[in-house]
Formats: structure tokens, C-alpha cells, sequence
């Protein structure tokens, strides 16, 4: 907090990240202020001609830039790939939602706030099926499934857990848990090679239960 206060400005970039737990805390201070402010501060500082109320936010206490704009700003400065697991982050842990930050980088597009044109290309990327993962490992196996041109698991009628088909498999663990053990899940009879097999159970070995 005290970067923030001795400059008037606000926790941004990879310190909003990190307070919206999408990054670890990083060694440098990352604030942005207002071109006018006067700073004796020694943290990183970026600045801008100002801040819109809608891309400011208080995280413990500590003012920091809205998970939106902290998007936005973390897509201009860092790796595409290590931002588009970023992005994913985000939206599994619900941090923002797809819609709110398409919005927001639309407002503030300009040609050289780079960070704006990055987030409407991989919004326009992002499965729909991206809202029902749980967590990064599954954002990750659906954007290879997708990117290999493989159909996603699909639901028939039945529901078999793992605990009904062998309940020594799943002792102990929270429903949730990934299985250490050989895939439980019957595929489609059109399912024709191991590569999509594999892909498929994937998918359904980490919630512990499986489609027949």
C-alpha cells in the first residue's frame, strides 16, 4: 500500500494481478499515476492522462486498477501466450467477466494502447465451453482440444461416477479431485484414433467422473 499512497496512485499491471490472485507477488511495484502527480516513490510507475472511476478499484484496502483495465494493461506488457493464460485465469476464477472486459477494451481502444487490440483478438478466440472449466488445467486441455480440431467430450444420458464404478478409486478425495488412476470414461463408438480418446477423457478425468 504505501507505493500507492506516497504517489496518489494505484496498485496496476502485475500488483492489481496479483491482488486479484491471477499472478504471485512480484518483486517490483507496479503503480500507475497521473501524468501531473510528483512521485518520490521507488516503485515502477506508469502513467496516464487519467483514470475513469470505472477503472479503479479498492482490494484490501488498497486502491488498484479494475480487473478489466488490469487486463488490459497486463496484455500490452507481457508474452501473447503467457497473457492468454492469464486471460483464461481470469475469467475461469470469475474474476472478470468476458463481456464486461470486451466492453471496456472496446471504450479505451486507441492505436497505441496495444493491450486493447490483444484482448478483443483472444476474446474473439475464446470457447464458449470456457465458462464451465474449473481451473487453468482444463482452460489449458480445451484450447488444445480445439486447436487440434477434436470434438469435445459429449453428454449422453447416463451419469456414472467413479465412486459407482470402483469406490477405492476416489477414497479419500474430494469429488473434485483429479484421478491419479486410468481414464474411467467410455467414448463414443465413432471415436476413432488414441489422440482423441485421450483428449477427450482428459477433459472428464479431472472432475472424478465420467459420461457413458
Amino acid at each position: 500500500m504505501a507505493p500507492t499512497l506516497s504517489s496518489g496512485g494505484v496498485a496496476s499491471h502485475s500488483n492489481a494481478a496479483a491482488l486479484y490472485g491471477l499472478l504471485a507477488p512480484p518483486k517490483r511495484h507496479e503503480i500507475t499515476v497521473a501524468r501531473s502527480a510528483r512521485s518520490g516513490s521507488t516503485a515502477w510507475a506508469h502513467s496516464c492522462t487519467s483514470l475513469a472511476s470505472a477503472d479503479v478499484a479498492r482490494v484490501d484496502r488498497i486502491p488498484a486498477t479494475a480487473p478489466a483495465r488490469t487486463l488490459i494493461d497486463e496484455a500490452g506488457t507481457v508474452r501473447y501466450g503467457q497473457f492468454e493464460d492469464l486471460l483464461d485465469l481470469a475469467i475461469v476464477t470469475r474474476v472478470v467477466r468476458p463481456t464486461r472486459l470486451r466492453a471496456r477494451a472496446t471504450e479505451l481502444w486507441a492505436p497505441r494502447r496495444r493491450g486493447c487490440a490483444v484482448v478483443l483478438e483472444l476474446l474473439d478466440q475464446r470457447d464458449p465451453e470456457l465458462l464451465n472449466t474449473w481451473n487453468i488445467w482444463e482452460a489449458r486441455v480445451l484450447r488444445m482440444v480445439r486447436a487440434a480440431g477434436l470434438p469435445l467430450p459429449r453428454k449422453t444420458t447416463g451419469f456414472t461416477s467413479a465412486d459407482e464404478i470402483d469406490p477405492s478409486i476416489s477414497h479419500g478425495r474430494s469429488r473434485r479431485s483429479p484421478l491419479n488412476s486410468t481414464a474411467l470414461c467410455r467414448t463414443p463408438a465413432d471415436a476413432s484414433s488414441t489422440t482423441t480418446e485421450c483428449a477427450r477423457t482428459t477433459l472428464l478425468t479431472t472432475t472424478g467422473s465420467c459420461f457413458v
